[in-house]
C-alpha cells in the first residue's frame, strides 16, 4: 500500500533533497534532464558550472553563499563580481607576504582566504542524477571529473550508446582518488558481473514515474545558489564585516526573499540553506604577487606595530581594507 501521510494543515509537509559530491572512492550515476518546473520544454541543459561565494553570513552569523556574477567570454571579463575582487586581492596580498616572508601577516591574511580560511569560491559542475538506489539527488564534480565524464560520453557515443537518452542510459562511476594538487579524477561506465568471464553495461530507463519524481527532488540547474547582482554583491561586500563575513545586505538580498517567496514555494528555510556548510576542498586560483617588488604599503600602522600584535582595527587599516566609519 502507498505510504501516504495526510497534511491537517499547518506546516507543509517537507522533504530535504539529495545533494551528492565526490568523496575518496567511487560514486555511481546516472544523469537526469532538469525539472520541467514552469517551462514549456524541457531544457536540454544537463549540466551547468556554477562560482559559488563562500564566507558571507547574515547578521546573525548564519552562512549565506550566494554565485559569482561574474561572466566571462574566452578570457575577457564581461560581467564584473566585486566579491571575487576582494578576494583575488587579498590573496594577492597573502603570495606577497609569502614572498617577503612575513609569517605574521601570512597568519592574519590566512585567516581570510586561506585554505581553512573565512572566503572561497567554489566552482564545479552540477547535474541531476539518480542512484542505483533510485534516490534523486544534486551530484557536483570538479572541472577535470567534468572532462573525464564527457571524453567517456564520447566513447560510448562513438560505440552507438547515448548514455544519457531516456530509453538506453547508462550509469556512470566517478572515482576520486589523492589529495590536495594530486587529486585525480576518473570516470568509467558502470558494468555488472554477468559470470565469472563476462560483464555488461547497465541499461537504465527514465520511467513517467523518474519524471514525475524529478519535479520535486530535482534541482533548477540555475538556481543551484541565490543570484545577486552585480550591485547588490557590491553592497555585499562594502557593507560587510571583513573579520567575519557578517553583513546586513545579505540580510536584505537573500533573507528577507527567502521570507516573501517561502509561503508561495511551500519551502522550508533549511532547504534555503542548502550551502550552508562551506567546502572542504577549496578551489585553487592563481594569484599575482603584488607590485613594489612584492612589497606591501607602508601605513602609519605597519610603522609602529608588528602585525601580530595589531588590534583587529589595525590590521583592516594596515591591509588598507578598513571601512570608512558612518
Amino acid at each position: 500500500m502507498e505510504d501516504w501521510k495526510p497534511n491537517y494543515g499547518g506546516k507543509t509537509q517537507y522533504k530535504k533533497k539529495n545533494r551528492y559530491s565526490q568523496k575518496d572512492g567511487d560514486v555511481v550515476f546516472r544523469i537526469l534532464p532538469q525539472p520541467k518546473g514552469n517551462r514549456t520544454e524541457r531544457s536540454s541543459d544537463w549540466s551547468k558550472y556554477v562560482s559559488v561565494h563562500f564566507g558571507y553570513k547574515n547578521l546573525e552569523g548564519k552562512a549565506r553563499p550566494f554565485q559569482s556574477s561574474q561572466v566571462k567570454r574566452n578570457k575577457e571579463v564581461l560581467v564584473g563580481d566585486p566579491a571575487l575582487d576582494r578576494l583575488n586581492e587579498l590573496k594577492t596580498k597573502l603570495e606577497a607576504a609569502r614572498v617577503e616572508g612575513n609569517a605574521a601577516l601570512v597568519a592574519k591574511l590566512s585567516a581570510l582566504v586561506g585554505f581553512e580560511g573565512v572566503y572561497n569560491v567554489d566552482n564545479n559542475h552540477y547535474m541531476n542524477v539518480i542512484g542505483l538506489d533510485g534516490n534523486i539527488g544534486l551530484l557536483k564534480i570538479r572541472y577535470t571529473a567534468k572532462q573525464a565524464l564527457d571524453e567517456e560520453i564520447k566513447r560510448l557515443q562513438a560505440a552507438g550508446v547515448e548514455p544519457l537518452s531516456f530509453e538506453n542510459g547508462r550509469f556512470f562511476v566517478f572515482t576520486r582518488s589523492g589529495k590536495n594538487r594530486d587529486t585525480a579524477f576518473k570516470v568509467n561506465v558502470y558494468t555488472e558481473q554477468v559470470d565469472a568471464l563476462t560483464s555488461r553495461q547497465v541499461v537504465h530507463k527514465v520511467t513517467p514515474e523518474i519524471l514525475s519524481r524529478l519535479e520535486t527532488e530535482g534541482f533548477d540547474l540555475d538556481t543551484i545558489a541565490p543570484k545577486l547582482t552585480v550591485d547588490e554583491i557590491s553592497q555585499v561586500v562594502a557593507e560587510s564585516d571583513i573579520l567575519t563575513g557578517k553583513s546586513a545586505a545579505i540580510d536584505r538580498f537573500i533573507d528577507a526573499r527567502w521570507k516573501a517567496n517561502r509561503s508561495n514555494q511551500g519551502t522550508e528555510e533549511g532547504e534555503q540553506q542548502n550551502f550552508a556548510v562551506k567546502p572542504t576542498t577549496q578551489s585553487v586560483q592563481p594569484t599575482q604577487v603584488a607590485a613594489n617588488n612584492g612589497q606591501l604599503p607602508v601605513t602609519a600602522a605597519s610603522k609602529t606595530t608588528s602585525v601580530d600584535q595589531m588590534n583587529d582595527d589595525d590590521f583592516l587599516e594596515f591591509i588598507g581594507k578598513k571601512e570608512a566609519s558612518a
